[in-house]
């Protein structure tokens, strides 16, 4: 989870920082992922990154955890009926 500043910036900060993290996951996996590329392209520090999350994973792990409370929003919530095992 992101430090509790994190949640104090702007939701556009917020917006452009998990963007640019979400689109370096999504080219190069965990691994090949960096920092310095996600402040490239979020046009932040890096020191800001720690500022607001405590390593790599953690930055990661909120952009996973934001796209999908996105895609929950988009789908709803299941039904009791989708929930039944058949």
């Amino acid at each position: 989870m992101p430090l509790p500043r994190f949640h104090k910036l702007s939701e556009e900060k917020q917006s452009e920082l998990l963007d640019a993290a979400a689109q370096e996951l999504a080219e190069k996996g965990l691994d090949g992922a960096s920092i310095a590329a996600v402040v490239e392209r979020a046009g932040a520090s890096r020191s800001a990154v720690y500022y607001y999350f405590e390593d790599k994973d953690d930055l990661f792990r909120t952009v996973l955890q934001q796209r999908m409370r996105d895609a929950m929003a988009l789908v709803g919530e299941p039904s009791e009926n989708e929930l039944r095992e058949d």
